[in-house]
């Protein structure tokens, strides 16, 4: 529903454009009956047009145009100036106080619908703009805060590593720790480098065939050490006897799997376990593995939009700080559907999620 504030001093005018407007059912309207209770009114019901009469008492509609325009929260409304006055000098003067529209009494109904319509049309396509431009700016702040973090720990680690003889045992755990992170923040810069050419389609892939279970299994021992760090049990499940081989670029879906078990581990509390699956439980041609956590669940009104980079980034804007889970499920299904595959997810609020991500086998 798109709201129309009528402002003219004329209740018989106020009525006639109502009447006139009414016959669009997506319209709701308002009224004002002179300028200054037009410019009270609009900032609390933040109108999407302001038909606007030229000619009234107490402020006359140039004044009242100008104001709304110098308004923060008003000033992509557009104003359709109602006027008697027929002279160029005055259309100027409707022009240089930030009026989008003209029309002049007595009005054809026609036109006066025809020029909400199209100002309604271009109040539309702005809001799409700045919800984009909003959205872009949530998603910048959110990579640069991970980034942030990942830099932090970085720091961190080889600050404490220089408190300690090079070759103690604790300080080659701080340079894995750094090394570690340093892995991540790559990640971090590929996954967002990586989303816009998947998306624009412009990233080849380059396939081979590829023993899964090779690929998975050095993923898994290679996440043993943070999982510890966190009291967390990581196991991989396998038939010994199953030889999966798919035809995947290996460098991406790598990137995948460790996407996965990075978000497992971040949301699985102390003594519980992450567990990873490969089956050949899929179609003929397919072949399915899956990471499973223990930790609180995924909201079901979080569900639709899991894999999607604007609302994680919105979260991150909305709680001020990391609570989604990143780039890494976007760019996770990105890379994924680009083999032709699948990743979808299962949970439960309270009992833990599970990501299960389909390949074509060789």
């Amino acid at each position: 529903m798109a709201l129309v504030l009528i402002v003219d001093d004329e209740r018989y005018q106020r009525a006639l454009i109502r009447e006139t407007l009414a016959t669009d059912s997506s319209l709701t309207f308002a009224e004002a009956e002179n300028g200054r209770e037009a410019l009270e009114l609009a900032p609390s019901i933040r109108p999407d047009v302001v038909i606007l009469d030229v000619m009234m008492p107490v402020l006359d509609g140039f004044y009242v145009c100008r104001a709304l325009k110098t308004n923060p929260l008003l000033r992509t409304v557009p104003v359709i100036l109602v006027t008697a006055l027929g002279q160029t000098q005055d259309k100027v003067a409707g022009l240089d106080s930030g009026a989008d529209d003209f029309v002049n009494k007595p009005f054809e109904e026609s036109e006066l619908q025809a020029r909400v319509r199209s100002a309604l049309r271009v109040k539309s396509l702005h809001d799409q703009l700045q919800q984009v431009s909003q959205m872009r700016d949530n998603l910048v702040k959110m990579i640069m805060h991970d980034m942030g973090n990942m830099a932090s720990v970085i720091g961190s680690a080889l600050t404490l590593y220089e408190k300690f003889p090079p070759d103690s045992a604790r300080a080659i755990k701080f340079v894995r720790d750094a090394f570690e992170a340093n892995l991540s923040l790559g990640d971090m810069i590929n996954d967002a480098l990586d989303i816009g050419s998947m998306e624009a389609q412009r990233m080849p892939l380059h396939c081979v065939n590829t023993d899964l279970h090779s690929l998975i299994k050095s993923l898994v021992d290679s996440y043993q050490a943070p999982a510890l760090e966190n009291n967390v049990e990581l196991t991989l499940e396998v038939d010994p006897e199953y030889k999966p081989t798919a035809f995947i670029d290996t460098v991406l879906i790598r990137r995948v799997i460790g996407n996965l078990l990075t978000n497992a581990l971040k949301f699985a509390p102390g003594n519980s376990r992450v567990t990873v699956q490969l089956d050949n439980r899929a179609e003929p041609n397919y072949m399915t593995f899956s990471v499973s956590d223990q930790g609180p669940g995924i909201a079901p009104e979080e569900m639709p939009t899991l894999f999607d980079k604007y609302q994680q980034a919105q979260q991150y804007a909305d709680h001020g700080s990391r609570t989604g889970r990143g780039l890494g499920l976007a760019f996770s299904k990105l890379a994924v559907e680009a083999h032709g595959g699948t990743i979808a997810v299962e949970s439960v609020l309270g009992s833990g999620a599970t990501f299960v991500v389909t390949l074509p086998r060789a």
